[in-house]
């Protein structure tokens, strides 16, 4: 991961910080406020369950797997979103712990968001660029901080479409 890091200079982990923490939150807020004014509540309805079972999930397999991210397994990766950000982080760590990387609940977040948004395109078409932007930016950003191994992005990237598509379903069979 330390490769990985060295992508980019050391300047980027401000970048990459503000995103991973204040670009996150604007993404996974936004919908939940814009869907609101959708023509009808499907949108919204889809979000809400994407992000339950995204949840879910998750803590499932935090529960069943063991495994490290890359700033506690190797001292070469640095830790630039605990210089950054140490009372948000200090925060983050009464609710987290060191084991729950994989999946990369972030990545997998974001890419829900960014799924519903290009399903959304038609009805909120400024909102779609926003969103690929931000969730690009979050999934990099993971790496780039040294938080993710690739294979907790990958796997987050597949709970993102194993979310949405539950969620599709289930809202669908609701209705």
């Amino acid at each position: 991961m330390a490769w990985f890091q060295s992508l980019f200079p050391e300047v980027a982990n401000l970048y990459f910080g503000t995103i991973y923490v204040f670009g996150y939150a604007l993404l996974l807020s936004f919908p939940l406020i814009g869907y609101l004014f959708a023509e009808t509540a499907e949108p919204y309805k889809v979000t809400v369950t994407a992000y339950a079972v995204n949840y879910i999930v998750a803590i499932v397999i935090y529960a069943a797997v063991l495994a490290y991210g890359p700033r506690v397994y190797s001292a070469e990766v640095s830790h630039g979103l605990l210089e950054l950000f140490p009372e948000i982080t200090g925060l983050l760590a009464l609710a987290n712990s060191a084991e729950n990387v994989f999946p990369s609940l972030h990545t997998s977040m974001a890419v829900t968001v960014l799924l519903v948004a290009v399903q959304t395109h038609s009805e909120f078409p400024r909102w779609t660029p926003i969103a690929a932007f931000l969730s690009l930016n979050v999934v990099i950003s993971t790496m780039a901080l040294g938080i993710h191994w690739l294979i907790d992005v990958v796997a987050g990237v597949l709970l993102a479409w194993v979310s949405i598509t539950i969620a599709n379903h289930y809202v669908s069979w609701r209705q």
